[in-house]
């Protein structure tokens, strides 16, 4: 008799992005959530520790932190040590601004934790219409801070028509703190949706950006440019789309979505 052989796939994500709030003390223009204020019915701390047994008990194995800025939580860090408790990789995007000497000293020492610190453009000329005012000082005086301490971190960009040209020295300003640059695209969402006849990128940019790629290998893009890279990226697996295969999106009332992009597709 022929062996019939049945692919099940995964039993669940490998990760998970939790937008744990929606609070956020900046408005940057081209917000993904057009987080502000914090959402009526967010989790609580009891019902997040409730998703971090599932998520472990599901062997997910790591959870990409967001929001809104995760650090306005009162609970924040105790969420983060919940996770690491249960052997889970943790990763934080922040706007860099809340990392104060307490957020830090909890940062020491912890092998289950990565930063992913955002930063628009090179200058402040260009990063703080984009982010607020002040806020290119703010942050680089963390990343300093960070730098200094030895935690590991990157540096993200969203990839817009105000910021392209200086990717060049925000790939430098990078290197010279130690950390990868990663570079997201910018999408309609959120308040995005309002920006985005202003701040998306030409066709001839976007063709100038995929020739940058090529002669920078260690750039960050997970599947955001799987469209625009030569075959060298592609053949580090970063031409995949991982909706609802090897990630999902949790919102800050835990609904759950294919990714964080697809929420608006939803209503």
């Amino acid at each position: 008799m022929k062996q019939q052989w049945i692919h099940e796939g995964l039993s669940a994500p490998v990760n998970v992005t939790w937008e744990v709030t929606n609070q956020c003390n900046l408005s940057c223009i081209h917000c993904l959530s057009g987080s502000g204020r914090a959402k009526e019915n967010e989790l609580t701390f009891d019902q997040c520790l409730g998703l971090i047994d599932q998520l472990a008990e599901h062997k997910v194995f790591q959870v990409n932190f967001g929001g809104g800025e995760p650090f306005l939580r009162r609970d924040f860090l105790s969420i983060l040590d919940a996770c690491h408790q249960k052997g889970l990789v943790t990763c934080i995007s922040t706007n860099g601004t809340l990392l104060e000497d307490d957020v830090l000293e909890f940062f020491k020492g912890r092998r289950m934790l990565y930063l992913q610190v955002s930063l628009d453009g090179g200058t402040a000329t260009t990063n703080d219409p984009i982010r607020g005012s002040g806020t290119f000082n703010r942050i680089i005086r963390n990343i300093d801070r960070l730098s200094g301490r030895g935690i590991p971190f990157s540096i993200n960009m969203v990839l817009t028509k105000l910021n392209f040209p200086e990717i060049s020295s925000l790939y430098s300003l990078a290197k010279d703190f130690g950390a990868k640059l990663r570079i997201s695209r910018f999408r309609p969402a959120g308040r995005g949706k309002n920006s985005w006849g202003s701040l998306r990128l030409e066709k001839q940019d976007l063709k100038a950006f995929s020739q940058w790629l090529s002669g920078h290998q260690d750039v960050v893009t997970g599947d955001s440019f799987f469209s625009l890279e030569d075959e060298e990226r592609k053949g580090l697996g970063l031409n995949l789309c991982g909706a609802a295969k090897f990630t999902c999106c949790i919102d800050p009332e835990g609904g759950v979505y294919p990714c964080a992009f697809l929420q608006d597709s939803f209503f």
